[in-house]
């Protein structure tokens, strides 16, 4: 039960403009010890003007809630957090939070001594009242061993952003946070930069917890993101998954991929058909259709017509076309134009076929043996034409 005496104490509530100071008003009057990685409170019920006690370890990372989305329990009343250390010294402060409902507060904060601190709760500006309130407390100790972080405060949930908007920004985005990515586009490679460039940014995907997908000081990158998949961005002072109430805004920027990844583009004559070119894709992304063209000296070039592409692949794809009416006695030359579904293009090629009309002469004749003979000699032949090419006959 309350002590009568806080009636009192309730009246001669402090008027002050920011950061509140409630003395020695501690309740409960026990020392709270917050259990790691989960959820906790020191009571039940604390009302405004109160101040909890809590050991803390110097490097251990700390949530203070009285909203929903950290903790699940909101204030009924418009409420301000501050934390003082031993000294009266106010560590961190926070009345209205960016990422919480109403007028709720939230501190993420990492501990930079051991010993015990004084969490002062408040109805703005620095009024007391006999409203009961939660205020749920989080512990995640100090991670000893760098590497990918999973912070458990979430954010917000945004989209990528698409080749009209190109770049979406999350304003006042703090270390220990984490927050969801959805709708990104098949094959297409995502910067994720933080203002801070000292900070240590994890990309997972599927949960917030998920696998591993980047990392990096100031700026990660997704090189080729899965269509339909979530990705959860976490960002920490360091890789040490340090954190603080810090505003830093996060940068999510499209990065312009190639519409297609070619293997291959090749062309020959086939004869009584005409010249087959041939081409195959290992990915394409909103790829829309080929168009063909033609040219006899390389430089100048008509279309001879188009092939619709396969628009989002991350399969090898194979296509033909057959022209059937190869300019004679001369060298044609191929290339390939490649628009995506925004109009822009790539160009492949060019390539070149030889349909000038050709006779070869034999000019020499050789045995088994590799021995010179005639065009009367007997037996095994090999004749050996002027373009290389090598024929074995049998003379009898």
């Amino acid at each position: 039960m309350k002590k009568s005496l806080l009636l009192l104490f309730i009246l001669l509530s402090q008027i002050v403009n920011s950061q509140c100071n409630n003395g020695t008003n501690y309740y409960p009057s026990s020392i709270y010890n917050p259990t790691p990685d989960s959820w906790g409170y020191a009571s039940t019920c604390n009302w405004a003007g109160e101040v909890i006690r809590m050991n803390i370890v110097s490097g251990d990372s700390y949530q203070f809630s009285t909203c929903n989305n950290y903790g699940g329990v909101l204030a009924s009343y418009d409420t301000q957090l501050t934390l003082r250390d031993g000294a009266g010294n106010v560590v961190a402060f926070n009345d209205d939070y960016f990422g919480c409902s109403g007028y709720s507060s939230y501190i993420n904060w990492t501990a930079t001594y051991t010993g015990i601190l004084y969490i002062h709760l408040n109805q703005y500006n620095c009024v007391s009242n006999m409203t009961c309130t939660r205020v749920m407390i989080y512990r995640t100790e100090q991670q000893l061993q760098a590497g990918p972080c999973t912070n458990m405060a979430y954010y917000t949930t945004r989209n990528f952003p698409n080749q009209q908007t190109g770049v979406e920004t999350i304003a006042c985005y703090y270390a220990g946070d984490y927050c969801q990515i959805d709708n990104p586009e098949q094959g297409v490679q995502y910067d994720i930069t933080s203002t801070n460039p000292n900070d240590w940014i994890t990309v997972r995907s599927g949960t917030y917890d998920g696998a591993v997908e980047a990392t990096g000081f100031g700026i990660a990158t997704i090189q080729s993101a899965t269509s339909g998949q979530s990705y959860f961005i976490h960002v920490n002072v360091d890789d040490f998954c340090k954190i603080e109430s810090t505003c830093r805004d996060v940068v999510i920027s499209r990065v312009s991929a190639l519409p297609v990844t070619m293997l291959y583009l090749t062309g020959n004559y086939v004869s009584n058909t005409g010249n087959l070119i041939e081409w195959s894709t290992a990915s394409e992304q909103n790829s829309d259709y080929f168009q063909i063209e033609i040219s006899t000296n390389g430089y100048e070039f008509r279309s001879l017509g188009q092939i619709q592409a396969a628009g989002n692949s991350t399969s090898k794809q194979d296509y033909q076309w057959i022209d059937k009416g190869p300019l004679p006695n001369s060298f044609n030359y191929y290339r390939l134009l490649q628009y995506d579904l925004d109009g822009v293009s790539e160009v492949y090629g060019p390539i070149m076929i030889d349909n000038r009309n050709k006779i070869y002469k034999i000019i020499k004749r050789i045995d088994m043996m590799g021995r010179e003979v005639d065009a009367n000699a007997i037996g095994v032949v090999i004749e050996i034409y002027e373009d290389g090419t090598m024929i074995r006959t049998i003379n009898k």
